[in-house]
């Protein structure tokens, strides 16, 4: 069993991402990616397949653009490693992921919302090889 979501720091304000992993016993916090590297990093929705296959989705701040990105991150049985996910783009802003399900390796899907001045539905598949937005 898995829980995601992200810790608040004050001073400086920032958030990083959290991963748990539950042992049976106690709950374990694993090493998390964190693209963003200046703390606007967040997830909010996971799900996992198998014991070397999960996803956990939410946003980060790209730290070269200083804007918001999708952020998606995969377990492949042993760490938690950040993939390539696609953000819609610009004029849109403020783009998250907020849930994720996968019934195969090579079925996985996400949705969110990003804004436009109206807020937008945001959905990615994943085919096994990599992340798409459909909508």
């Amino acid at each position: 069993m898995w829980a995601v979501g992200w810790s608040m720091r004050l001073s400086p304000h920032s958030a990083s991402t959290v991963i748990l992993r539950w042992t049976g016993t106690a709950w374990r916090r694993l090493k998390s990616p964190h693209p963003g590297q200046s703390g606007g990093d967040e997830l909010q929705g996971v799900t996992a397949i198998a014991s070397n296959i999960a996803w956990a989705v939410g946003d980060y701040r790209d730290p070269n653009t200083a804007m918001d990105r999708t952020l998606v991150v995969h377990w492949n049985g042993k760490s938690w490693t950040h993939v390539a996910s696609p953000t819609p783009p610009l004029p849109a802003h403020d783009p998250f992921l907020v849930g994720v399900a996968a019934t195969s390796a090579t079925n996985a899907w996400a949705v969110g919302e990003y804004s436009s001045g109206l807020e937008n539905v945001l959905i990615l598949h994943c085919n096994g090889k990599a992340w798409h937005r459909q909508l």
